[in-house]
């Protein structure tokens, strides 16, 4: 009798064991300061559908480790890409109507004088 064996995390015994796998050994490792518990598991290499057990496990595995997950929006980035663009938007709005402003009042100013020059040469006429 052949045994495969594998060493994998907690989280993932379940999974395996859908496809002939048996928890046959817990074992607690320390890494530094931390440590987790990993999980032994094996199965018979003699198995009848041996083959077609490990195909599906492959199977099944490569599909997992397509599927993508879904991150919620940052409030910070949120916060931080208004700033970045509604902010100068509203400062450059404020500047360019100021300046239409000043520009408005120039010409105001200059089509009075215009106004006085034209009077004075209508005079002369």
């Amino acid at each position: 009798m052949r045994i495969e064996t594998k060493t994998i995390g907690q989280n993932t015994v379940a999974e395996y064991e859908k496809f002939g796998w048996q928890q046959s050994e817990t074992r607690r490792v320390h890494r530094g300061r931390s440590s987790h518990t990993e999980y032994v598991v094996a199965r018979d290499m003699d198995r009848e559908n041996y083959r077609l057990l490990a195909a599906l496990e492959a199977k099944y595995f490569s599909l997992k480790a397509q599927k993508k997950t879904y991150e919620p929006a940052d409030p910070l980035i949120g916060i931080a890409l208004f700033f970045l663009f509604v902010f100068p938007l509203v400062i450059y709005l404020l500047a360019k109507n100021s300046q239409k402003e000043k520009i408005d009042s120039h010409n105001n100013r200059l089509q009075l004088q215009m106004d006085a020059v034209v009077n004075e040469a209508a005079e002369l006429l």
